[in-house]
């Protein structure tokens, strides 16, 4: 007799092929198993953040580049990023026009302690991030 569920899948079997899915995807990424290794020496967990710890079964990939929706891991491995890099990447990975965005802010500086005409608008023609007109000198 079979270990199954009400969906009708046999457990037992679906135990014995993620075993051995996860062996193989282990056997891909052995730059990115040793990269981990050494990451938990300065890294809670290996990871940047601490919730990242635990996002997935397996072990963190270690990535080297991007383009378009795909990126590419240490080991040569590439792969559909189906999760947008956890939404942050909605444009993809490398798109040139938020290269050249962000090169041309770089440029000017990244961070100032002032208000710049961009914060407002300047350059769009559009407002401020104010919905309604506002007055701070009354």
């Amino acid at each position: 007799m079979t270990n199954s569920t009400p969906a009708r899948y046999d457990q037992d079997r679906l135990h014995t092929v993620r075993v051995r899915e996860d062996a193989m995807f282990r056997s891909r990424i052995p730059r990115s198993l040793d990269l981990a290794a050494r990451a938990r020496r300065s890294m809670p967990y290996g990871v940047p953040m601490a919730w990242m710890a635990g996002l997935y079964r397996h072990p963190p990939l270690f990535v080297v580049e991007g383009s378009g929706a795909r990126f590419r891991d240490v080991d040569g491995n590439t792969y559909l990023d189906m999760n947008l890099s956890d939404m942050s990447m909605n444009c993809g990975y490398g798109s040139p026009s938020v290269v050249a965005a962000a090169s041309e802010r770089l440029q000017q500086g990244s961070q100032h302690r002032s208000p710049t005409p961009g914060a407002c608008g300047y350059r769009t023609g559009q407002d401020c991030c104010v919905s309604r007109s506002v007055s701070w000198a009354s």
